[in-house]
């Protein structure tokens, strides 16, 4: 049986592949805490920023609610979920677009991401 609850929180693996200098990648994956948008709030958001990427950063903003602790700082220590450490995340390329999928994939399943894409 499937119970409706509005603004439903749920966890997803957030693999960010960081490009190095010879052109290969480090992958490396943290968990993301999200929260399901109802659909008019999702589009508003989206629409009000102009779209595009500025419309998928203000759907992240607004769904990102926290990270795991296997989110670190330079030193090793986990990285506390504030909003400037949210801002930090949301304003490197490579992140946003793993924060991007992770959402996707959380709310559709993986099959349907990469069939989409």
């Amino acid at each position: 049986m499937f119970v409706f609850k509005s603004r439903r929180p749920f966890e997803a693996p957030v693999t960010v592949d960081v490009p190095k200098a010879d052109g290969s990648f480090d992958s490396h994956t943290f968990i993301g805490k999200f929260i399901v948008l109802p659909d008019d709030e999702r589009r508003s958001l989206s629409e009000n920023a102009g779209g595009g990427d500025k419309g998928a950063k203000a759907v992240l903003d607004a769904s990102l609610i926290g990270w795991g602790a296997d989110l670190t700082d330079e030193s090793g220590h986990p990285l506390p979920f504030s909003p400037e450490n949210k801002a930090a995340l949301l304003g490197d390329t490579a992140i946003f677009l793993a924060l991007n999928v992770a959402l996707a994939t959380g709310l559709i399943g993986k099959d349907a991401v990469r069939a989409k894409n």
